[in-house]
């Protein structure tokens, strides 16, 4: 079957697809979770927050 077989199809227009969104990943260097246990040990009387994320 192609499109031009279901007559409805034919009417309607194709949807529009958002363009994924592509992250620069320059900005994650030196942000991974050893370089953190290594400023939490040059600096320890810095505070600790979690903070949960949704993407």
């Amino acid at each position: 079957m192609k499109k031009i077989d279901l007559p409805r199809k034919v009417k309607y227009r194709p949807r529009y697809k958002k363009s994924e969104l592509k992250v620069d990943r320059g900005c994650c260097v030196g942000r991974n979770y050893h370089d953190y246990e290594e400023y939490l040990e040059k600096h320890p009387d810095t505070a600790v927050i979690q903070m949960d994320s949704v993407l």
